[in-house]
C-alpha cells in the first residue's frame, strides 16, 4: 500500500496530504521528483534520466502517449526508481528509518 500523504488523505488515514518537507502536498510526483528531503537517494535516477526528472511514466516503466509503437520500457530507470523509494524507506510498513531535514523547497 502506497504511504504517500495525499493517498493516505484521501482515504481517511492521514489528517493531512501535506508532505513533511513543507513544500506542498505529497503526492507520488513530488516524493519522487522534488521532496528536498532526498535529494541525495535521488541521485542514481538522476544520471539514469536527467532531462526526463519529473517524467512519472519514463520512471515507473510506463509507455505515454508518445511512446512510439517499438517502444520498450527504460529498465535501468525502474531499477533506479525502485533502488530510490527502498532507500528512502518511506514505502516501507515501518516508514523512513532516519529522520530527515528539511530544506527550502
Amino acid at each position: 500500500m502506497a504511504k504517500i500523504n495525499s493517498y493516505l488523505n484521501k482515504i481517511g488515514a492521514a489528517e493531512s496530504d501535506m508532505c513533511e518537507c513543507g513544500c506542498g502536498p505529497e503526492t507520488m510526483e513530488h516524493f519522487l521528483f522534488r521532496c528536498t528531503r532526498w535529494e541525495a537517494e535521488r541521485e542514481a535516477m538522476r544520471r539514469v534520466g536527467q532531462n526526463m526528472m519529473g517524467n512519472l511514466s519514463f520512471f515507473l516503466g510506463g509507455k505515454s502517449a508518445t511512446d512510439g509503437a517499438k517502444w520498450r520500457p527504460n529498465l535501468e530507470a525502474v531499477r533506479a526508481t525502485v533502488k530510490f523509494a527502498m532507500a528512502t524507506g518511506r514505502l516501507s510498513q515501518e516508514g523512513p528509518q532516519v529522520d530527515r531535514p528539511c530544506f527550502s523547497c
